[in-house]
């Protein structure tokens, strides 16, 4: 091959690595959350610096306080800031009132999957089936997982079950009413006030 063949190789390489990069930050959105939101950098400016420190290892934080504090909107914030910053990510909403369907922790799955897959549909036949495709996915990748309202050790264990195949470096952030869930993956706690609603948000972490 001569030397100017090899350069519009090179080149030609280049450009498809360019393409893949533009087309996987266009299949990876944005969570809408309310605008304007009142000094929501500094109440979650903790989970950001947690975020940000790319310890080699899994690690995991929860937010929990009661309904109506803000836990899910602060969880959306740093998720819209953060997940570009890894090699997938999924925010699942509403945990606890899916799971109260049939199907509930099936279709979390399903969903977990579409996200760290860019959109791939596939087909979960039960938990068992679904732990098994999740750890395939996730393999080699640094994933930044949210799980939104869990009230069960069992929403948990559907995704955090196999936790120790998460590559390292990956992140779950947990939102919940239920302290003693988070008690159960031994995750120290943090207070972090949020003035508007003059009631705790209280943030664990477990590195």
């Amino acid at each position: 091959m001569t030397l100017q063949g090899q350069n519009e190789r090179n080149k030609t390489k280049c450009v498809e690595k360019i393409i893949k990069v533009i087309e996987e930050k266009i299949n990876r959105s944005v969570i809408g959350i309310a605008p304007y939101l009142i000094r929501i950098h500094s109440r979650a400016k903790n989970l950001n610096l947690w975020l940000n420190n790319r310890i080699g290892r899994v690690s995991i934080a929860g937010v929990y306080g009661m309904g109506g504090i803000g836990k899910t909107t602060i969880a959306k914030y740093v998720f819209n800031v953060n997940f570009d910053n890894f090699e997938g990510s999924s925010l699942l909403e509403n945990i606890r009132q899916y799971s109260e369907c049939g199907d509930g922790l099936t279709h979390m799955q399903r969903q977990f999957l579409a996200d760290i897959l860019r959109g791939k549909e596939t087909e979960v036949q039960s938990i068992d089936d679904g732990i098994c495709q999740i750890k395939a996915a996730i393999s080699g990748k640094r994933v930044l997982l949210v799980l939104d309202d869990i009230d069960r050790l069992g929403q948990l264990d559907a995704v955090l079950g196999m936790r120790d195949w998460f590559y390292l470096g990956s992140k779950i952030i947990i939102t919940t009413r239920h302290s003693e869930l988070l008690r159960a993956y031994e995750i120290d706690r943090v207070n972090m006030e949020l003035h508007e609603v003059n009631s705790w948000l209280n943030v664990s972490f477990k590195s």
